[in-house]
């Protein structure tokens, strides 16, 4: 499936999302009880097989009706029960199962000699098999019951009343009882897509709520950031604060100091820290990012905070690679470049608020590493 590109399509991409999850859902409880049901006939078919047979079949050149209910009741109930076992919800699962309950309907009607009464259990099939909401499932067993009577007609005429067009007469019911329920599983899967893209409107609602209060949050925190870096006389005990208001603030796992090299025009890896620091240690320090280079590169040339939501995915984060391996996906970096040992006034926090709640506006992640210049 395509990723959402604008907030249109991630709502159409959610409702998709939540329209596949309920229809897997409602296919594997299908499929369970189906499954059941399956060998709940099986076993009706001996009693059938018992208890009715004789009083319509007296002889048989090949099988008993017993004979019959056991093997090709075994050959019909196991396929569909064991993918009910083994593969739920899948495509081919169900329509196995369609192609089985219609099989042994099929096998019913022989038992009890071609009754009218017992075709009735072909029509109840096609009703429960609804359940599925899947038009596709519906064809798959209607062609099965009308292939089950044209073999049932071609080899054991006796079992069905009516003679050899019976086949055709039912299958023509089948067909009127189709256009039914064909309609009703088209509109309730309407009818489920239509919830699927509310309850993807409503979480697309209440996520960007609760977006609104985080990026309020984290205004605030950089703006005390920025306040805590102004009362520090020097530009190393800055940056430790800062490395660690960080951590506190956003729940990093890593947070990394650099500094601008004038000479060559590279940011220089001075400290860094974190729980997942340690074992970064030597990558962080031979890596010397550039001018829009990685993370920390792209922050120095916007000269603003930079996100990224994903680093694997994001382009030109290839100094970024140590935190990858590190199982560090998001990042967010940015430069501070205001002179150090003055208090600032209450415009200067203004100022600084009001800038950095603009730029958080961006952040849906944690912050994972800083860079400062």
């Amino acid at each position: 499936m395509t990723e959402p590109t604008s907030l249109s399509d991630e709502i159409d991409f959610r409702a998709a999302e939540r329209f596949d999850e309920a229809m897997d859902t409602i296919a594997r409880g299908n499929d369970r009880l189906f499954a059941r049901l399956l060998l709940l006939q099986w076993l009706a078919g001996i009693a059938l097989a018992v208890l009715v047979s004789p009083l319509f079949w007296t002889t048989s050149s090949t099988f008993t009706p017993v004979q019959t209910a056991i093997i090709v009741g075994t050959m019909i109930v196991f396929p569909p029960f064991y993918l009910a076992v083994t593969r739920p919800g899948s495509r081919l699962t169900r329509h196995t199962i369609a192609a089985a309950q219609m099989s042994i309907g099929a096998m019913l009607v022989y038992l009890c000699g071609g009754r009218g009464e017992t075709h009735f259990h072909i029509f109840g099939s096609l009703a429960l098999l609804a359940f599925y909401r899947n038009w596709r499932v519906l064809v798959m067993a209607s062609a099965v019951a009308a292939a089950d009577h044209v073999i049932l007609v071609l080899f054991w005429p006796r079992s069905l009343v009516g003679g050899g067009w019976h086949w055709f007469e039912l299958g023509t019911w089948v067909s009127f009882v189709d256009i039914f329920l064909i309609r009703s599983c088209v509109l309730a899967r309407r009818e489920m897509k239509e919830v699927a893209e509310r309850r993807a409107q409503l979480e697309m609602a209440r996520e960007q709520g609760e977006q609104t209060v985080r990026e309020q949050s984290a205004a605030l925190r950089v703006a005390n950031l920025i306040e805590r870096m102004r009362q520090c006389g020097f530009v190393e005990e800055a940056a430790t604060v800062a490395l660690e208001m960080i951590r506190a603030s956003f729940e990093a796992r890593i947070a990394v100091y650099r500094t601008a090299d004038p000479v060559d025009g590279t940011l220089r890896f001075a400290m860094g820290t974190g729980p997942g620091y340690d074992a970064l240690d030597q990558s962080l320090s031979q890596t010397r990012p550039r001018l829009g280079e990685g993370l920390a590169g792209q922050a120095w040339q916007a000269g603003d905070l930079v996100i990224v939501h994903d680093l694997k995915r994001k382009g030109g984060m290839a100094s970024s690679l140590p935190f990858k391996a590190e199982g560090t996906w998001s990042g967010a970096a940015f430069p501070i470049r205001r002179p150090w040992g003055r208090r600032s006034s209450r415009s200067d926090r203004r100022r600084a608020s009001i800038r950095s709640r603009s730029s958080f506006r961006r952040l849906r992640s944690i912050t994972s590493t800083t860079s400062v210049r």
